[in-house]
């Protein structure tokens, strides 16, 4: 058996008639912690990487298509391109990370934060009682 010690107990949230798992997380520019913005995340585990609204690239002061190309395949053989950008991921609980995270340049409805970012911290999902279960340290 297995045990493991969660440091963070977060409910689902309620978001457009359904419960997800997600957190409020801060996106910081690592040059001008000045330029931030707060959003809404939703915890994906079948996503390999973390994708973001390429709308937020300029309140971070970024400009979206300087970063380099990513591309990513769906599984309805559709494809998302993003572009890649350093920057700093916080939440009050966890800490700080510097990630490179992908911002989309199609329209996306929703932001993700995905396995890049479980790498990091500890996770867990109870998703009978609608809950998430975190720790800083993976």
């Amino acid at each position: 058996m297995v045990s493991v010690d969660y440091e963070l107990q977060i409910p689902y949230i309620e978001h457009a008639g359904r419960h997800i798992p997600g957190i409020v997380v801060e996106l910081q520019n690592p040059t001008d912690p000045d330029q931030r913005v707060e959003l809404l995340a939703e915890l994906d585990s079948g996503a390999e990487y973390s994708l973001f609204r390429g709308s937020l690239a300029p309140v971070l002061g970024l400009e979206l298509l300087a970063g380099s190309v990513f591309k990513f395949n769906a599984t309805n053989r559709s494809s998302i391109e993003a572009r890649v950008h350093p920057l700093i991921i916080a939440h009050p609980e966890l800490g700080r990370f510097r990630m490179e995270l992908r911002f989309s340049v199609q329209d996306i409805s929703r932001d993700l934060l995905g396995r890049d970012f479980f790498d990091l911290v500890q996770i867990g999902f109870r998703e009978h009682h609608r809950l998430v279960f975190l720790t800083p340290r993976p």
